[in-house]
């Protein structure tokens, strides 16, 4: 390579990495919970008692939101629906 594909290449590479910074700024890394997923784009989640809630279709907050198949336990964690201590069915 001569040394003008060298400097348009390295010019690339931090035009890029320039890029990539930008466009991390306003989310910050997030550690969610176990079995937890990072949203930008939050959503209504369901709960052992009332697995699929009634909600709208707009974000939420971004934030730490259980997966599909997953609700949030009266602790607090996501777990597995079929972990759930009330039947799905509302039998009791």
């Amino acid at each position: 390579m001569n040394a003008k594909t060298i400097a348009v290449l390295v010019f690339f590479a931090f035009i890029a990495s320039s890029m990539a910074g930008l466009f991390g700024r306003g989310h910050p890394q997030v550690n969610c919970g176990p079995n937890e997923v990072f949203n930008t784009c939050g959503y209504c989640e369901g709960n052992c008692a009332r697995p699929i809630p009634a909600c709208t279709r707009e974000c939420k907050p971004a934030g730490c939101y259980c997966p599909p198949d997953f609700v949030r336990a009266e602790n607090g964690d996501c777990v597995h629906i079929a972990k759930c201590a009330v039947p799905l069915n509302g039998d009791v």
